[in-house]
Order: structure tokens, then sequence, then C-alpha cells
């Protein structure tokens, strides 16, 4: 009994992270749409500032888009992809002071030298569950309890 309510709780949250992954997809989406409309040549050319809001946004999508990764493989790679994006991102966005930007550097080889010599890829075992193999299985161990009491 309480493998079985352990597996229902793992599957539900599954389609848990699925929902929220579909939900950040959305507002990535509309985000892009938005970013594509931002784009103005002339506002370019009369305030540099407007291409570090710009490229502040870009960067955020794609932080998104690597979290939404990070949700649906599970890997310790994707983790730190999205650790480093994520430093790197505030390293260039933001105006930083020198101290800051050095420790976001050190911070990046951390995550690099981690990546390298402590990420062991055989922890990662990247699983392609379907969400409702749940049932399948309990149908099919329904059929195996019959045949066997017959």
């Amino acid at each position: 009994m309480d493998s079985k309510i352990k597996e229902i709780m793992h599957r539900l949250s599954c389609l848990l992270e699925i929902l929220v992954g579909f939900l950040i997809l959305a507002a990535l989406f509309a985000a892009l749409v938005g970013l594509v409309y931002m784009i103005n040549p002339s506002s370019l050319f009369t305030d540099p500032t407007v291409f570090s809001q710009y490229l502040g946004i870009a960067s955020t999508i794609v932080i998104g888009v690597e979290f939404v990764k990070m949700l649906y493989t599970h890997t310790i790679d994707s983790v730190i992809d999205i650790m480093s994006l994520a430093i790197a991102r505030q390293m260039i966005t933001e105006h930083t002071t020198p101290l800051e930007n050095l420790f976001a550097v050190v911070s990046i080889a951390v995550l690099y030298l981690v990546r390298k010599f402590l990420y062991i890829k055989q922890l990662d075992k990247i699983e392609h569950v379907k969400i409702l193999n749940f049932l399948k299985s309990k149908k099919e161990k329904e059929g195996k309890t019959d045949v066997t009491t017959k």
C-alpha cells in the first residue's frame, strides 16, 4: 500500500512538473513576441541603453528555456548549465563592480570545474516515463494476479 501511494505521488508530481513547464513555455512565447515588438531600430540609434534592456530580456528568455529543459531532463548537467547562464546574464546585463565581476567569473569557473571533475554521467539516468503507464501497469498487475489465482 505504501509503495502505491509513493508511486501515485511521484506520478502526480511529474504531471505538475509538466504543467509548470507548459505554463513557463507559454510565458516564454509571450515574452518572445513582446521582444519582437519591442525592436525599434530608431531607438537603438538614439539611446544605447535600449540594447542593454533588449539583451537582458533575450537572455532571460534563454534562461527560461534552459529552466524548462532542466524540468524535464532532471540532470545535474542541466542544473549547471542554467546556473552558469544566470551568472553570465547577471554579469553581462547589469552594471556591476569589478569585484562582483570577479566573483561571477570565479563562480562560473567553479561550475565548470565541478562539471569537469566531479560530474559523473552515470548518476544522471535519464528516464522518459510515460505518465499514463501507471494505469497500464496497474491493469497488467491485476491481470497477472487473476492468472495466478485461477
